[in-house]
């Protein structure tokens, strides 16, 4: 995969949108780390068809890396959403760009618990709110790519399921604080199954979705789903024991039965590991003593560490 990701990307200019949404950092992060000349767009989810514009014509890339998320703070306008996703396709068509690609994991969070997060409401069709526009989104990038908005302008849409850090970290980062404390940890359901994926194991994904659009053409254009193989998922007991070990923590933990589900949500990967040959390069634990391992600016360090164990992998 790193041969294939470098010989694209390097010296590619790629224009990433999202500001210092955690998605976006991390995609910057490897995409710099593979060679990419890239430039960073602070706009909000919402995009400003003057900021767009005039990003695109200073930055002149090849191709845009959306990794906005919505907005956390009110409940987001379906239309607007769908506005946004016109006006990017308009302006990239209209600069060039060959490539827009879309990554998210909010299409997945279903209205019912306990998939669907505390922080979101509910829509309609099994879906969050955040959930229906992310499929919306996904809908208009898709028919760009095949040419029913206009001439065509390719998309790669990749899914995944809910990565460690920031929103999407679950109940992380309040067991991280409470074991950086030494004190006692109570975990919830800690028999049950979840997914513990690192953010560069999907985005490395996407990017190679991508790479394949740009070395042979839309015949990979699309959507893809990059899912969790079994080395990424663990008990939230086994979680909660690995995170202290990585955090060289002496807290207690204890447990409950509560239950809270037990097989976690999935997605069919097979096109993806048979077409793009990926595969997770973390397992549950190396992600958990990754995330143990980070502070805010870390990210391009963490992604020349997985390229290292990428080609450790693939020897």
């Amino acid at each position: 995969m790193r041969s294939v990701l470098e010989e694209t990307f390097c010296g590619l200019r790629a224009l990433v949108i999202g500001g210092d949404d955690q998605p976006a950092l991390w995609m910057r992060a490897l995409l710099d780390v593979l060679g990419a000349r890239t430039a960073q767009e602070p706009g909000s989810a919402l995009l400003d068809p003057v900021d767009v514009c005039a990003a695109l014509a200073r930055e002149r890339p090849q191709a845009i890396v959306w990794a906005s998320r919505p907005p956390r703070d009110k409940r987001l306008d379906m239309a607007e959403w769908v506005r946004c996703a016109q006006t990017l396709v308009g302006e990239a068509r209209e600069a060039g760009v060959r490539l827009i690609v879309r990554c998210s994991d909010v299409w997945v969070y279903s209205a019912a618990p306990p998939a669907f997060p505390p922080d979101q409401e509910d829509a309609t069709g099994g879906l969050s709110v955040d959930g229906l526009c992310e499929s919306l989104v996904q809908q208009v990038l898709l028919a760009a790519s095949r040419g029913l908005l206009g001439d065509p302008v390719s998309a790669v849409c990749a899914r995944h399921l809910p990565l460690l850090y920031g929103a999407s970290g679950g109940p992380l980062d309040e067991w991280a604080r409470t074991l950086r404390a030494g004190a006692p940890l109570h975990v919830v359901g800690g028999g049950c199954a979840a997914v513990f994926m690192h953010p560069l194991d999907a985005y490395a994904g996407a990017l190679m979705a991508a790479a394949m659009v740009l070395r042979h053409g839309d015949a990979y254009a699309g959507a893809w789903n990059f899912s969790a193989p079994a080395q990424c998922v663990l008990s939230r007991r086994g979680a909660a024991r690995a995170l202290r070990q990585a955090l060289g923590s002496a807290s207690d933990i204890t447990e409950d039965a509560l239950p809270l589900g037990t097989h976690p949500q999935m997605l069919c990967d097979r096109p993806a590991r048979e077409r793009l040959g990926w595969h997770v390069v973390w397992s549950g634990e190396e992600a958990l003593a990754q995330y143990a391992a980070y502070r805010s600016g870390l990210e391009r360090t963490q992604a020349e560490a997985f390229l290292a164990a990428m080609d450790e992998m693939e020897r």
